[in-house]
C-alpha cells in the first residue's frame, strides 16, 4: 500500500494540503447541474436552476441566501402563517397553532429553544383533539412574534442548503419551496428578473449594441452558429457580456485566449460554465466535461475574441 500521502511525524508541512478545503469549493459543478436539468422538462424552470448554479460561482449561495432573507423577509413563514387573516394577528390560538402545525413536517421546529417555553409536549397535545388536563394546562394564545423568528432562524440555517439541494436533486419539484419559505421559487424568478432589468439599463442601446444583441437572440432562439464582426474597440464585446448577463440563465461569456493551445481554450469554457479544473485535466477530459454540459442545449455559449 502506498504511504505518499502519510507525512512523516515531524516533517515539515505541505502548502498544498489545504487545497482539498471545502472553503475552496464555492460553487457548484456545472457537469452535475445540468444533469439534474435533463430530467427538468419545464424550460424555465431549468433556467432558473442555471441562473442560480451561475450565482453560485459568482457570489456564493450563502450571500445568495442571505440576499433573498433580507429581500423577501416578510415571505418567510409558513403558508398558514402568510393568509392574510394570520398576518394581523399578534397572537395565535391553540386552534390557529394546529392549523400551523399542519404545515411544518419538521419535530425540529417544535422543538426548538423558542417554542420549547410553550410546553415541551406541545405537539403532543397539539395532535390531540381531545381535551385533556395536559391540553387544558397550556396558554390559550401564542406569540405570533415567536413563530415568525423562529422561522427566519431556520430560513438564515437551513435555506443555503436546500437552494444547493434544488439544484442538485432531480427529487425536489420546483413548485414550492421549504415550510418556513414556501414562496421561494416565485421569489427567485422574481429577484432575477429585477437584476436582468438592472443589467439591460447599463448598456446604451447603439446600433451596434442592438446588432449584437439581435444576432444572440437569433443565435439562442435557432439553436445555430452565429459569427458578430466588425473593427476592434466599437463596444462588440460590452454588448455581448451585457447580454449574456441578462441572460445568465440561458448563456454564459468565455473570452478565447491567444495561441493555439487546446488546453487554454477549454479552460477557459470550463471556467466560464462553472466546472472544476486543475492542472492535472489533460485536453481531452475537459473536452468531455465540456460537452456533458452544452449536449442538453440549455446553455449558448458565447465566444469573445474567436478569431484566436
Amino acid at each position: 500500500m502506498s504511504s505518499t500521502r502519510t507525512a512523516e511525524p515531524g516533517s515539515k508541512p505541505r502548502q498544498e494540503r489545504f487545497m482539498s478545503s471545502a472553503e475552496f469549493q464555492t460553487g457548484l459543478m456545472a457537469n452535475i447541474v445540468a444533469h439534474r436539468c435533463s430530467v427538468e422538462k419545464s424550460s424555465k424552470k431549468r433556467e432558473l436552476i442555471y441562473r442560480i448554479q451561475a450565482d453560485s460561482h459568482k457570489i456564493g449561495l450563502k450571500k445568495l441566501s442571505e440576499i433573498l432573507i433580507e429581500r423577501f423577509r416578510d415571505r418567510i413563514a409558513t403558508r398558514t402563517m402568510l393568509k392574510p387573516s394570520y398576518c394581523e394577528k399578534k397572537t395565535f390560538s391553540i386552534q390557529d397553532t394546529k392549523e400551523i402545525r399542519k404545515d411544518v413536517p419538521s419535530k425540529d421546529f417544535w422543538d426548538s429553544e423558542i417554542l420549547r417555553t410553550l410546553g415541551s409536549d406541545l405537539v403532543d397535545v397539539l395532535d390531540d383533539g381531545r381535551s385533556s388536563p395536559r391540553r387544558d394546562a397550556l396558554p390559550q394564545s401564542f406569540s405570533a412574534k415567536t413563530f415568525k423568528e423562529e422561522c427566519e432562524a431556520f430560513a438564515e440555517s437551513k435555506l443555503e442548503s436546500f437552494i444547493e439541494e434544488l439544484c442538485l436533486n432531480p427529487e425536489i419539484k420546483l413548485d414550492d419551496g421549504p415550510w418556513y419559505f414556501p414562496d421561494l421559487i416565485e421569489s427567485l424568478f422574481e429577484h432575477y428578473a429585477e437584476l436582468a432589468a438592472i443589467e439591460a439599463g447599463k448598456i446604451v442601446k447603439t446600433g451596434l449594441a442592438k446588432t449584437v444583441h439581435d444576432a444572440m437572440d437569433y443565435s439562442l432562439h435557432s439553436r445555430d452558429l452565429v459569427l458578430v464582426d466588425g473593427r476592434a474597440r466599437t463596444g462588440k464585446s460590452t454588448a455581448a457580456k451585457n447580454w449574456v448577463q441578462t441572460h445568465i440563465g440561458q448563456a454564459r461569456f468565455a473570452e478565447v485566449p491567444p495561441g493555439d493551445s487546446d488546453i487554454g481554450f477549454f479552460r477557459v469554457i470550463a471556467k466560464a460554465l462553472g466546472l472544476s479544473s486543475n492542472l492535472n485535466h489533460k485536453a481531452h477530459e475537459l473536452r468531455d466535461r465540456i460537452e456533458s454540459v452544452l449536449r442538453t442545449g440549455d446553455l449558448l455559449l458565447c465566444l469573445d475574441e474567436s478569431q484566436f
